[in-house]
């Protein structure tokens, strides 16, 4: 899974609200990209190329050099946190959905890695493995996707705020 739209490395960095300097760096002369924060905000998952291919690694955070461990092992991209903060979810390179069982704390452990289902291919842009194009819902138990519309250049992203009230008041509840 490459990042063709990039030359030369792409690192992480961190700069807080009102400042101006790179706190925080995740930097070598590989292409790290697609990060995800943990719920707890102690680890960040990325995807680095230093295998030779994209690859899902989870980070200590806010000190990325403490800890490091591979989490994919047959390619990776678009790591995503569950809600829960038990699960790692992530895409193989033939589409599938991996679940990662996790657990966050003070030490952060692997266990078992599952595949949920495959992802259509209208829904799995390669040229677009730098950001997770779904998310997971509140319950960790439905996904959303992005999906390429045929026939389109651009897509299309319908946000509806308020949703509900707006149904409500629609039905004169």
């Amino acid at each position: 899974m490459g990042n063709a739209i990039f030359e030369g490395a792409v690192d992480i960095g961190l700069i807080a609200p009102g400042e101006d300097t790179v706190s925080v760096e995740i930097g070598s002369e590989f292409m790290e990209t697609a990060i995800a924060l943990s719920p707890d905000g102690r680890w960040l998952a990325h995807v680095s190329d230093e295998t030779g291919r994209g690859e899902v690694y989870v980070r200590s955070f806010p000190d990325p050099t403490l800890f490091k461990e591979q989490i994919s092992t047959a390619g990776g991209s678009q790591p995503l946190w569950g809600r829960t903060g038990r699960e790692l979810f992530f895409l193989k390179e033939d589409r599938e959905l991996v679940s990662v069982d996790v657990s966050l704390g003070d030490d952060f452990r692997v266990g078992n890695r599952r595949p949920l289902f495959t992802v259509p291919g209208e829904m799995f842009l390669l040229e677009k493995d730098y950001y997770a194009m779904y998310d997971v819902d509140v319950d960790d138990q439905r996904f959303m996707m992005l999906r390429a519309i045929e026939g389109e250049e651009t897509g299309r992203l319908v946000l509806m705020l308020n949703w509900l009230d707006e149904l409500k008041g629609q039905l004169g509840r």
